[in-house]
């Protein structure tokens, strides 16, 4: 994750050197590949592209042409990102992130004209973000699963953030609660604890096809805990803590968004850990 982070970081560095040297009218845009799908490229500028625009995809200047783009949607504004379905000239060639285009005489040469083309949606696509995943919890900590169960009921609610051809940004928000109780002397405490992850989560599909197949995510945030043990008679104490954890996950989604997951959850500092299934719909 901060790989992919680093790398849009200077891609987009470049792209503002890029802005603070003007093109005369007579030189052709250029930019670079910001990120990719199975059959999209998302491309970055120093100004505004316009919709039907043609450019050359290369792996750095004044290399092999290994691929032609025609821009479908651009945004007219800061910061100028343009959606271009694509033509491989070169089967054998794979296009990276960084790649290098520059448009070609088949472009719109004139750059200084209002924009009248649709803008690029950058937030969720679809009339709702949200979806939902509901299954179990197995604690792989003995402590955690003796004082209270071998499996727990766990849900998560999921609001995307962002989505790219191949890849899905969405904030979450998770519950785990689970009663039992645990040995003290000659009488049997009560234990009550419940977990509340809020984290950020990046979703990755491993398959060419956008809409559905095999995926990974992973996740870190905030791990708000409550947790309270009485003693009958004795104490009654809960303590509330928040610290950092992270959950990662491997699942399969079809094309009508329901989904079947595998993945692992741990709270740093803490005996919550374990690894979680569940079954998901968007809505």
């Amino acid at each position: 994750m901060h790989t992919r982070i680093s790398v849009f970081a200077a891609l987009f560095l470049v792209l503002a050197v890029l802005l603070s040297m003007p093109l005369a009218a007579q030189e052709p845009l250029r930019g670079l590949v910001v990120d990719r799908g199975s059959d999209a490229l998302w491309l970055g500028f120093p100004s505004a592209a316009q919709k039907g625009m043609v450019f050359n995809v290369m792996l750095v200047p004044g290399s092999k042409v290994i691929a032609r783009a025609k821009i479908l949607e651009a945004t007219p504004d800061a910061p100028y990102v343009a959606k271009a379905s694509f033509t491989m000239l070169d089967k054998k060639a794979f296009i990276p992130i960084g790649a290098y285009v520059e448009a070609t005489n088949l472009a719109v040469a004139d750059r200084d004209k209002e924009p009248g083309y649709k803008a690029v949606t950058l937030g969720p696509k679809g009339p709702n973000p949200l979806s939902l995943q509901a299954g179990v919890f197995f604690p792989s900590s003995d402590e955690l699963s003796e004082e209270t169960d071998q499996a727990w009921p766990a849900l998560q609610l999921n609001y995307r953030l962002c989505k790219s051809e191949s890849t899905e940004v969405s904030l979450g928000v998770a519950h785990y609660r689970k009663r039992g109780t645990f040995p003290f002397g000659m009488v049997t405490g009560l234990r009550n604890l419940q977990v509340i992850p809020v984290t950020i989560d990046v979703k990755f599909r491993m398959s060419e096809d956008a809409k559905k197949g095999w995926y990974g995510k992973v996740g870190a945030g905030a791990f708000i805990a409550n947790d309270r043990r009485a003693i009958p008679a004795v104490s009654d104490e809960t303590v509330h803590s928040t610290t950092i954890g992270w959950q990662a996950a491997l699942g399969y989604e079809n094309k009508r968004g329901r989904s079947a997951q595998l993945g692992y959850i741990d709270a740093r500092h803490r005996d919550f850990k374990g690894v979680t299934f569940t079954l998901g719909a968007r809505f």
